[in-house]
Parts: C-alpha cells; sequence; structure tokens
C-alpha cells in the first residue's frame, strides 16, 4: 500500500497542457493521415498491391 500513496497526488491540468495536448494529437493524427494517403497513391501508381487485389 505504501507505494499506491505515492501515485495518489492530485495533479492539475493547466488550460494550456490541454490546449497543448489537443493541439499535438490533431497535427499528429493530421499528420498520419497524410502519410498513410501517400503510401496508398504509391501503390496505386504500382499497379495495386497483394493486399488490394
Amino acid at each position: 500500500m505504501h507505494m499506491l500513496k505515492k501515485w495518489e497526488k492530485r495533479y492539475v491540468h493547466y488550460p494550456t497542457d490541454v490546449l497543448g495536448g489537443a493541439l499535438a494529437g490533431a497535427i499528429s493524427g493530421y499528420l498520419g493521415y497524410r502519410f498513410i494517403q501517400v503510401i496508398f497513391y504509391r501503390i496505386e501508381q504500382e499497379g495495386g498491391g497483394a493486399c488490394l487485389k
């Protein structure tokens, strides 16, 4: 139980932390989306792939 008490401390999330996290998530999500689009575009340009047939 002693080890669990260490994790019971409450932390405050400041509005900038929340907004920064939302912005970082949105940017990483968009970049991942674009990355997948490029990969599928290149697969189509090469005549498809084994998984697409």
